[in-house]
């Protein structure tokens, strides 16, 4: 508690004790001011008045009653200092907030939001693996070429991953014992700090090559599954007997009719030589 330089190792007056206990007997009428609960407010009512208090503010602030004893409150014990509590950013005047809005020193602050860049780091990490596995699902390396650049890829991103979830647990690590150095009341009531994400399992990368499909079985000539013959005839085969007999009727009738050309065109040249055909 902070002392007035000019009260150090003095006494206060007998007034200011005639003050506070007059005070509190209209405070608490039934109580009972007995010597032994006195003496035991006496030292701690001697170091409020060094500190600056009147026996006004002092009777307010450190005494408590049950009905018939006074005893100390227990807001003297607490060894407060200004600015280990601290409203929101550009909060407007008159505004009270609720205990769990409020921040902490500066120093903790900044731990507190080293552990948070990293945790959103981590998980950001973990999303991008989620995606690779499930691209991976869906169209696997169909080549062991094509395989190992997928092993390689999720090696990067698992290591960017430990990387972060390491940080965060470092700055997180660091935050709790600033925290329990502090030994704040208070800051029971604030939120926790944010945990770190868990990794993924990790899914095996196996070359899937397509499988072909299976060709159509061949018929078995000797089981007698021979596709069925056609009903139709070679072209050969198809011709009628009757189309041969006219071949040869019109070969005959060609060479009658180029005998009977070959006669007339010898009779008329007989003709012109003088040769009359006789009737």
């Amino acid at each position: 508690m902070r002392t007035l330089p000019s009260r150090v190792d003095k006494q206060p007056s007998a007034s200011f004790f005639a003050n506070i206990l007059a005070y509190l007997a209209e405070t608490y009428p039934n109580a009972k001011f007995s010597d032994e609960d006195l003496a035991k407010l006496k030292p701690i009512w001697e170091d409020l008045w060094r500190a600056g208090r009147t026996a006004e503010a002092t009777a307010q602030t450190t005494c408590s009653c049950n009905g018939k004893t006074l005893f100390p409150s227990a807001s003297i014990a607490v060894e407060y200092k200004k600015g280990i509590a601290r409203p929101p950013m550009r909060a407007p005047r008159g505004t009270m907030y609720g205990l769990t809005e409020y921040r902490e020193s500066p120093a903790l602050e900044r731990q507190k939001k080293l552990t948070t860049a990293a945790v959103k780091k981590a998980e950001a990490v973990n999303a991008d693996i989620k995606k690779f596995v499930e691209e991976l699902r869906q169209n696997p390396p169909r080549s062991e070429r094509a395989a190992e650049a997928k092993r390689a890829r999720l090696g990067v991103l698992q290591q960017r991953l430990g990387e972060a979830i390491d940080l965060a647990r470092a700055y997180a690590q660091q935050a709790t014992v600033a925290r329990t150095e502090a030994n704040l009341g208070w800051a029971r009531h604030l939120p926790g700090l944010p945990a770190a994400p868990k990794p993924l399992e990790a899914p095996e990368i196996v070359a899937k090559p397509k499988t072909k499909k299976a060709a159509a079985p061949k018929p078995d000539k000797k089981a007698g599954t021979a596709a069925p013959k056609s009903d139709k005839k070679p072209k050969d085969a198809a011709k009628p007997e009757k189309s041969k007999a006219k071949g040869k009727a019109a070969d005959q009738d060609k060479d009658s009719k180029m005998q009977a050309a070959i006669s007339a065109a010898l009779a008329q040249q007989l003709e012109q030589m003088g040769f009359t055909k006789k009737s």
